[in-house]
């Protein structure tokens, strides 16, 4: 019981603050309305679940063990950061 206090802290705040994935919600639904975002919504739900789910059954300690596997996946997330911010340099401004 003591450990779940402090993950819903974190759940709430992380729910409660403007990240990229509640900003995306936020203008998806303002600009498509809900019923097209509740997709979008779910799968959010979901992956949140799925990560929660991946370090309860020992995703967290297996990085802690390999910390060669930690460098590559934080390798690979800046390769991905970069080619999404190329793509979106790149691409043309579309008028609303």
């Amino acid at each position: 019981m003591p450990s779940l206090l402090p993950f819903v802290l974190f759940a709430l705040v992380a729910t409660l603050t403007p990240g990229p994935t509640n900003i995306l919600m936020l203008s998806h639904g303002a600009r498509f309305g809900l019923r097209a975002t509740l997709p979008l919504v779910l799968g959010a739900c979901l992956a949140a679940a799925l990560i929660v789910l991946a370090v309860g059954l020992g995703l967290g300690e297996m990085l802690l063990r390999y910390p060669q596997i930690q460098r590559a996946l934080s390798l690979l997330g800046a390769l991905w950061l970069s080619w999404l911010a190329w793509t979106l340099w790149r691409g043309a401004a579309e008028p609303l």
